[in-house]
């Protein structure tokens, strides 16, 4: 009986991870990257990222641009604030090539960016960012926009 059920367990296995890779083969190193991100690890997370991104394909449209939300997330983490606006721009450019506009990634990459550019000393650019997320619906951001643009 403990036979058959292991060999059920393998089978099930085994499927699963076919599935999983015939999915997205490149999707390793994203989860890789989500485990260092979990434990505050946050460079070798940066490079697992950087490895899906390099090799991701078109087809996982959303999960690429997560991955580039979460990137980002970790380059704020370190205060590598132009780095991290580097990738807001992309979510942003990639959401509205893809059609996007609506998801909170945009809102958010907005959002994010414009705090980036706040705390690097940019109110002008980072306060209009900030305005931008208002505009789209982002529930933080009114408050954000209130506090660094004093309007």
């Amino acid at each position: 009986m403990k036979k058959r059920i292991l060999i059920i367990l393998a089978i099930v296995f085994s499927t699963m991870l076919s599935i999983a890779q015939t999915e997205d083969p490149n999707v390793g190193h994203r989860s890789i990257g989500l485990s260092y991100l979990e434990n505050k690890m946050y460079g070798p997370a940066i490079k697992e990222f950087d490895l899906y991104l390099a090799k991701a394909d078109v087809k996982y449209k959303y999960r690429i641009v997560t991955t580039y939300h979460l990137r980002a997330y970790c380059k704020y983490m370190l205060s590598d604030f132009n780095s991290a606006i580097e990738d807001y721009n992309v979510i942003i450019l990639l959401c509205e090539k893809w059609s996007f506009e609506t998801t909170e990634e945009y809102s958010g990459a907005y959002y994010y960016k414009g705090m980036c550019e706040a705390i690097s000393g940019n109110n002008e650019l980072g306060c209009s960012d900030l305005a931008i997320a208002v505009r789209l619906g982002h529930l933080k951001a009114s408050n954000l926009y209130i506090n660094i643009c004093n309007h």
